[in-house]
């Protein structure tokens, strides 16, 4: 597990079904410091915060995403969403704020 106090940057993501490029992808962090370590990140129970990144081994079917935002513990999460055509231009990955900017 890492620091509290460290950065995490969205380098990358895991889509749920393979088959799909439209709905939620799994973001995958590398600490801003050390890039060449992958982790994840947990949630709380209502999932409004960042609790904890969890180290990753090796992320074989994950796709790149280049300079997505950072987050770090205590902070809100990130979601990856794919826009329905292939390619990493289609892909945000966004703070869950935005979702409740967009909603309202």
């Amino acid at each position: 597990m890492a620091s509290r106090i460290e950065k995490f940057r969205v380098v990358a993501f895991s889509k749920f079904e393979a088959f799909s490029d439209v709905g939620f992808a799994l973001p995958i962090f590398a600490l801003v410091s050390d890039p060449s370590r992958s982790f994840v990140q947990k949630l709380d129970e209502f999932g409004r915060y960042i609790v904890s990144f969890e180290e990753l081994g090796e992320a074989s079917d994950s796709e790149t995403v280049l300079d997505g935002p950072t987050a770090g513990v205590g902070e809100e999460p990130i979601y990856v969403f794919l826009g329905g055509h292939r390619g990493v231009e289609n892909v945000r990955a966004v703070p869950a704020s935005f979702l409740c900017d967009s909603l309202s």
